[in-house]
């Protein structure tokens, strides 16, 4: 029958296994998600379902960072400092991809935005008309004068 230390240790060896599925599943969420954004990013379409992506991202990262710091606190509780070092880098380099997707999603919001607005500014400027000189007025009102006098002048039955 095992010691009370001897089954603590199984139940931490347990749950370190346990962890670590997690973990897998979590690291295969956040590179799901980022795969997505980066479609997304190449699309180049819609802004919203960006920022909508990135938040998701957020969250599935978070997640994944909470499941990596318990696993790193056990390892430290159960003096496995390599391990501990081990999955502190895996996560350092998981947080370093997605805010590399991150920062790039949001340069390509920047550039749908800007696109957007260049080409509202644009159809406004086609639709508005565009502005006569003084000198162009005074031509189309002369112009305008002319043809009301000949209409006057005309014979009342030609």
């Amino acid at each position: 029958m095992p010691t009370t230390g001897e089954s603590e240790e199984v139940n931490e060896e347990e749950r370190i296994l346990e962890l670590k599925r997690e973990k897998r599943s979590r690291k295969t969420a956040v590179t799901k998600t980022r795969h997505n954004l980066e479609r997304l990013n190449a699309s180049g379409e819609d802004s919203g379902t960006i920022e909508n992506e990135i938040e998701t991202l957020w969250k599935v990262l978070d997640i994944c960072l909470t499941v990596m710091e318990e696993l790193q606190r056990i390892n430290l509780r159960l003096g496995d400092s390599e391990n501990k070092k081990a999955v502190a880098e895996e996560a350092e380099g998981l947080e370093k991809e997605v805010n590399n997707a991150i920062g790039l999603a949001e340069l390509v919001i920047t550039d749908i935005l800007e696109k957007k607005h260049a080409n509202a500014t644009k159809e406004t400027l086609l639709q508005t008309p565009s502005p006569q000189s003084p000198a162009q007025q005074i031509l189309k009102w002369l112009d305008c004068d002319r043809a009301l006098q000949e209409l006057l002048l005309r014979p009342s039955g030609a």
